[in-house]
């Protein structure tokens, strides 16, 4: 179901509240991981560092190198969360039908929406800065991220609880009634479980990642299994299983993380305001880019219905199908990218951006001709006859996902030289035309008119994107190489 929802994509500062210029930040000493006087003997073995490959990255690097073990992993990890999210909305399809897999589509969107604001302020900064700290000052910077995190899962159920209310007051969708109050508790856990293997992959602890994604799974497909067996199986008691497999499986993952971390709360203020000023770009052109993605759904139920959604919702899951790769490798590359472009500036950086973006290219082409080719065969095929007709919706969802895995890319890419505000303007200019286009085919079209608006839109930030990182990194190599003289001198 993470299908057509972006992951801004996709993810050191100086001593003041600022952000470091590039030339500084590669030239920026980093502390030395060893403990003073007044902290305790084992502050050394605060949150892992990424020169300190977890079992599972050294056993896969012994047949196929470290570089490519690490991808390998994080695309092997993000096949199971997208199979797991896959399976979840084939039993919920199967079990209760178009319209409860609508439903079920507009819950995630709202799960994925706070998601998306928690990765670009919270935990999408650590990933980027996490790499110029050591030793102490990592401790305490992943403890001032732990409390950013524990605060936003506060507001987020403070959040959800006002919109219950508002729900079970006659509010609309009424579809979603029933889900409302659980999603006060599952939702956090969700959350919570996304940041913690984000923090894993952001140490390159695949193996950490791994083991909470594969535990989850488990639990997750078991309990749904027994409901859709049973034929109890909804969408409120959906969420509720997917809630209680993230609470069981990452709560000791959270004892462990909180014993190596060390909480100041001046430095939990002062790291808010660093990472806000990093990520408040990020966040703004994330909320630009992915209001289409998040909204879409909703419009489609408003005008359709939510069994209109339903079919929406099924296009969505069987992209789903390549999505694991997508996310898997965008999941690497936020951080590959960033450590490139510090360890070798830009040309590092330009070699991980331009490998990424052939992949795709060679990867997701092919996939959008067979979802053209047997959409429709595939939808009655994991669903049932109800959803025939989903091939259309299915093909131009996925030629959206292309363009998302290629914007993701260049994204990742002004993260990485730390000017998330250059993707502004261009997810400003995507929106604008996806919501031209949606007043435009919608009305005729329906739920296929709401597909190809966002297909145009996501193409039309590709391109602004890459023209955007293609002025950022011009802009890099031009400084680099007048500072390199007056360096001399």
């Amino acid at each position: 179901m993470e299908a057509f929802l972006p992951s801004d994509d996709p993810y050191a500062l100086s001593d003041v509240p600022r952000l470091a210029a590039p030339s500084e930040a590669r030239g920026a000493a980093v502390e030395p991981a060893v403990c003073s006087a007044d902290e305790p003997a084992g502050c050394v073995l605060s949150p892992p560092k990424a020169e300190r490959e977890d079992w599972l990255v050294a056993l896969c690097a012994r047949f196929v190198g470290r570089e490519r073990a690490r991808a390998a992993l994080s695309i092997g990890d993000q096949a199971i969360v997208s199979g797991t999210n896959f399976v979840t909305s084939v039993l919920i399809g199967r079990a209760a039908g178009r319209e409860a897999l609508g439903v079920y589509l507009l819950a995630l969107c709202l799960i994925q929406f706070v998601r998306g604001v928690q990765e670009q302020t919270v935990y999408g900064p650590y990933l980027i800065f996490c790499h110029k700290r050591k030793g102490t000052r990592l401790a305490r910077y992943a403890g001032s991220v732990l409390v950013h995190e524990g605060l936003w899962l506060l507001v987020t159920a403070l959040g959800l609880a006002g919109l219950a209310v508002y729900l079970n007051l006659g509010g609309e969708p009424s579809g979603l009634r029933e889900s409302s109050w659980i999603l006060i508790a599952a939702a956090p856990l969700i959350l919570f479980r996304e940041f913690a293997r984000h923090i894993a992959f952001g140490h390159f602890r695949s193996g950490t990642a791994v083991a909470l994604d594969v535990g989850v799974a488990v639990l997750q497909i078991a309990g749904l299994g027994a409901l859709y067996w049973w034929g109890t199986l909804d969408v409120p008691s959906a969420f509720g299983v997917m809630g209680a497999a993230c609470l069981l499986v990452c709560w000791p993952w959270c004892l462990r993380f909180v014993r190596g971390v060390r909480v100041r709360a001046r430095a939990v203020a002062t790291d808010w305001r660093r990472n806000w000023t990093f990520g408040r770009w990020a966040l703004a052109t994330h909320l630009l880019h992915g209001a289409s993605h998040y909204l879409m759904p909703w419009v489609v139920a408003l005008v359709d219905g939510e069994a209109a959604t339903g079919i929406f919702a099924a296009g969505s899951t069987l992209v789903g199908i390549a999505n694991m790769f997508v996310l898997g490798l965008a999941h690497y590359v936020c951080p590959k990218a960033a450590e490139r472009f510090h360890e070798d500036g830009v040309p590092g950086l330009r070699r991980v951006l331009r490998a990424a973006t052939l992949i795709f290219s060679a990867t997701l082409g092919p996939f959008v001709l067979i979802c053209w080719a047997f959409g429709d065969e595939l939808s009655s095929l994991v669903f049932t006859d109800a959803f025939a007709g989903a091939g259309m919706v299915l093909t131009v969802l996925a030629v959206n996902m292309w363009a998302n895995a290629l914007s993701m890319t260049a994204g990742n890419g002004l993260w990485a030289v730390e000017r998330p505000d250059a993707n502004f303007s261009a997810d400003v200019l995507s929106l604008v035309i996806v919501g031209l286009c949606t007043a435009a085919l919608i009305g005729a079209y329906g739920v296929i008119g709401a597909a190809v608006a966002m297909a145009i839109g996501g193409w039309v930030d590709v391109f602004a994107r890459y023209f955007a990182l293609r002025k950022v990194l011009k802009g890099l190599d031009h400084g680099a190489t007048t500072a390199g003289p007056d360096a001399a001198a």
